[in-house]
């Protein structure tokens, strides 16, 4: 039971160092190349990226939350061996 619980921690460990890394790196990323892409771009040119980004991260939310709910209607159905119903859902 210890065994578990301390690599389960160890986990929880990993995964919070990993996200807080991927946030680090991002923002340096972005920080880098935000001068670049004014200077080869100009101001109004750059001022499009963040507006399609954030429609491309609105449209990834929408399609992450339909294609969770097909999965976890067609798991359910497919638990309850109810092949019909699932291929519906599918």
């Amino acid at each position: 039971m210890r065994t578990s619980n301390q690599e389960a921690k160890k986990r929880l460990v990993a995964n919070i160092s990993t996200n807080i890394m991927v946030v680090v790196v991002g923002a340096a990323i972005s920080v880098w190349l935000t001068p670049y892409y004014i200077k080869t771009l100009g101001i109004a040119a750059y001022g499009m990226i963040p507006l399609v980004v954030s429609f491309i991260a609105y449209f990834t939310l929408f399609t992450s939350a339909i294609s969770n709910a097909v999965s976890r209607f067609v798991a359910i159905h497919l638990n309850k061996e109810d092949g019909k119903t699932s291929n519906k859902y599918f």
